[in-house]
């Protein structure tokens, strides 16, 4: 018998019993939406902590932290820029920079015989490594190779930091909003001022007398403020690491601290941010560098634990929904075992007639697939339907929406229920795989009736 056949006879045997048929579809079309509807809850979830955490911070981005190291009693080894090119090492890391305050090496001034001294936090990086962090400029940009050393890069309000060192009273402005709506400008023009840096002397005898270097800085870009990727971005300014460490140097000079061994001391890192070329490489990249024995935070380690969590969710709301799949197949069974009785003539037929027993077998199996099928595809449909509803009705309602954690996030809607197309595929096969499983034990007892005896059978 040709395949066609097999199929022809297949679906003329399940349209002579309509209302049977339907019945037992209805079972696998209630048992596939119970199965995706519930799953998709635990899609819709994970999406919601995806999204909430990625308004938080930069999923790929790792924050690495060294309180209390030096290398003695276990502790890891102080940050160093040696340190630092370890960790760009590591695979899966696409950026990396450290971000070390500058609270006593320097000092900046601007203007006309440095008339106006910034009070604001200086941060050194790799100006080089910057681009990759997500930092977004109101104007300007990040320096170029050449440029980086003499470069200084402001925060959003970083100019508003400048202090007026000839006033005794209202020596600082800040961005307030005027009556007549303007903005209150700085004291200092970032883009025309001149701009210099110097080593910090502490006052003290030793450092009287001794000559200071100044460095000219030129500002090649203001930052818009982005207090999740550091607080810098807004009352800070940037200036390259090669620039800190000769200031440092300077510092030291200026204030007799230098090293009694007159060897060079390296600049020992608290913080180090690394960028990680993707959100999956992140648990890897924690894994290496913790073998370090360094600690770090990243809102993609805080994402794995959340998946973890909603992967549960997801096996239980599975789980209850494959209960109403597996009442689904006992009516697939009852149905087919039910077609065998009243079959029975028409078997003993076909077996005298010399149909070969396997085909008699792949018949049923088909039947029962076919109800698997068209109860998947059924249930899909109504399962799209059903989580519309849903997400337009938590949308609609504000309270409801609360109430189950879910509803606008910075105007964008985040959605209840999601149904990702790799579900729609698993719960296609796995309809159709309950039908099969379900069919077998009727098709073995299809074969395995006497064609003489079937026959007889009225």
């Amino acid at each position: 018998m040709r395949i066609f056949d097999i199929i022809a006879m297949c679906w003329r045997n399940l349209f002579r019993r309509k209302v049977r048929t339907l019945l037992t579809v209805t079972g696998v079309v209630i048992g596939t939406c119970s199965i995706v509807v519930m799953i998709s809850f635990g899609v819709g979830i994970d999406q919601y902590y995806a999204q909430s955490l990625s308004q938080m911070g930069d999923l790929t981005m790792v924050e690495v932290y060294n309180w209390g190291g030096g290398g003695g009693n276990g502790q890891p080894e102080d940050i160093t820029d040696e340190i630092v090119a370890q960790m760009a090492a590591i695979p899966h890391v696409s950026a990396i920079s450290p971000f070390y305050d500058m609270w006593n090496e320097g000092v900046i001034v601007a203007g006309s015989n440095d008339r106006y001294l910034y009070q604001g936090n200086v941060r050194g990086v790799y100006l080089d490594q910057m681009e990759a962090f997500g930092f977004e400029f109101t104007e300007g940009g990040w320096p170029t190779e050449e440029e980086k050393e003499n470069a200084i890069v402001f925060g959003q309000h970083g100019a508003y930091q400048f202090m007026d060192t000839k006033k005794r009273r209202n020596n600082m402005v800040w961005p307030e909003e005027q009556p007549d709506g303007t903005v209150k400008k700085p004291f200092v023009d970032v883009n025309t001022a001149r701009i210099r840096v110097s080593g910090r002397q502490d006052g003290s005898s030793s450092s009287k007398g001794k000559k200071v270097r100044f460095y000219d800085l030129r500002s090649t870009g203001v930052l818009v403020e982005n207090y999740n990727i550091d607080y810098g971005s807004d009352y800070g300014v940037y200036i390259d690491m090669s620039l800190v460490k000769k200031l440092a140097a300077d510092t030291k000079r200026l204030n007799g601290t230098s090293s009694s061994d007159g060897q060079k001391k390296d600049i020992v890192y608290n913080e180090i941010r690394i960028k990680v070329d993707d959100m999956d490489n992140v648990s890897e990249v924690i894994t290496a560098i913790e073998a370090m024995g360094y600690q770090t935070s990243s809102m993609g380690n805080i994402r794995d634990q959340l998946q973890e969590q909603t992967r549960v969710i997801q096996m239980v709301l599975g789980a209850l929904g494959g209960v109403s799949l597996l009442v689904a197949a006992i009516g697939i069974t009852n149905t087919m075992v039910m077609s065998i009785y009243e079959r029975t003539r028409e078997i003993g037929v076909m077996k005298v007639l010399g149909c070969v027993v396997g085909n008699i077998r792949t018949l049923f199996l088909m039947e029962a697939a076919s109800i698997g099928l068209l109860g998947g595809v059924l249930g899909i449909g109504i399962s799209y339907g059903l989580s519309y509803a849903l997400n337009h009705l938590v949308a609609g309602s504000n309270a409801l929406g609360g109430m189950l954690g879910f509803g606008m996030m910075d105007g964008m809607q985040v959605n209840i229920s999601v149904i990702p197309p790799w579900l729609v595929l698993l719960a296609l096969v796995f309809s159709t795989c309950v039908g099969i499983l379900s069919g077998f034990y009727p098709a073995n007892r299809a074969v395995k009736i006497s064609a003489l005896e079937a026959i007889k059978h009225e």
